[in-house]
């Protein structure tokens, strides 16, 4: 495989796909494409099944979006109950870093419907440059607060236009799923945030563990969102009070006339969740001896001479 890696996997995706659409997901389907299943499983080493899905994502991905259940649904003209029995697969697929995957604004709070799936780019790119599967290794940090402060690079990043908003959302969803470990990210895992406020929470933390305790929201957003109406629709919710964020108080809002004076903080609840995993926001300061506090100084009644 090694001396034509990039035209034997496009080929085996295309057949796929293509003999993919009518088939109901039928055993016949399966038999017509294994040389080709046999192919992809042993470059992306997984199972048949597994190098089937990973296959119609890339595919779909290229057609313009993520893949969710429902996409799946469609494609296969199949009842989404049906696409349930393959979900163990995709979220294998997004353990091992083979797909990414990010928790959509859908309406339904069901199981698997709000996941978006995308293909991991380093296996695209190794594709296309005709290299072996790449090692997929996951990044570890040391601490949550490694963590924050690499999902702070994501934003400038995101500000500096070198990454899409998509792209952005896709990095932080990954490296907070691969470092769900850390107990502050078990606490805001609990909590069941989508993908925006669960980002946007993260990085008010972090602004506040750096010492702003209070963040510009219109201007976060800015840097955050490439496409003004999803921005402005999300600067909304806050205004109207009806993001979950705001409605259960995890952070306060501080309205102003014009969306970029609005400022947005953590909230007492906020702060007691992160005194429970060991950050502790206003630890008492050690004085320094050459330094005098104004509360430090004593009250003296100043007498002037004529």
């Amino acid at each position: 495989m090694e001396t034509n890696i990039k035209q034997k996997i496009l080929n085996s995706i295309d057949k796929i796909y293509e003999e993919a659409g009518s088939c109901e997901l039928k055993s016949e389907f399966f038999e017509l494409v294994d040389p080709e299943l046999c192919i992809l499983c042993a470059y992306f080493r997984t199972s048949k099944i597994q190098a089937f899905l990973v296959a119609i994502v890339i595919v779909l991905n290229y057609k313009g979006d993520s893949v969710d259940l429902n996409d799946l649904s469609k494609f296969f003209h199949l009842n989404p109950i049906k696409i349930l029995e393959y979900i163990d697969d995709l979220e294998y697929l997004h353990k091992v870093n083979i797909l990414k995957k990010e928790v959509s604004r859908h309406r339904m709070q069901l199981t698997g419907t709000n996941n978006q799936f995308t293909i991991n780019e380093k296996i695209t790119e190794a594709i296309l440059q005709n290299k072996p599967m790449p090692d997929l290794e996951s990044e570890k940090f040391e601490n949550a607060l490694c963590l924050l402060k690499k999902l702070n690079d994501l934003i400038d990043e995101r500000s500096d236009e070198k990454i899409s908003t998509s792209k952005l959302f896709r990095k932080a969803s990954q490296l907070i799923d691969e470092n769900s470990h850390f107990p502050l990210i078990e606490k805001i895992n609990a909590i069941h945030l989508n993908t925006d406020d669960n980002f946007l929470f993260l990085y008010l933390i972090w602004q506040v563990i750096n010492g702003h305790q209070e963040t510009a929201l219109g201007l976060t957003l800015e840097n955050i969102f490439d496409n003004v109406n999803i921005r402005i629709n999300y600067m909304q919710e806050f205004y109207h009070g009806n993001n979950k964020l705001l409605a259960n108080d995890w952070i306060k809002i501080d309205k102003a006339n014009f969306f970029n004076n609005t400022y947005v903080s953590i909230s007492e609840r906020s702060i007691q969740l992160l005194n429970e995993v060991g950050i502790n926001l206003f630890a008492n300061e050690e004085k320094s001896d050459n330094i005098i506090k104004p509360e430090d100084i004593p009250q003296r009644e100043l007498v002037f001479s004529a």
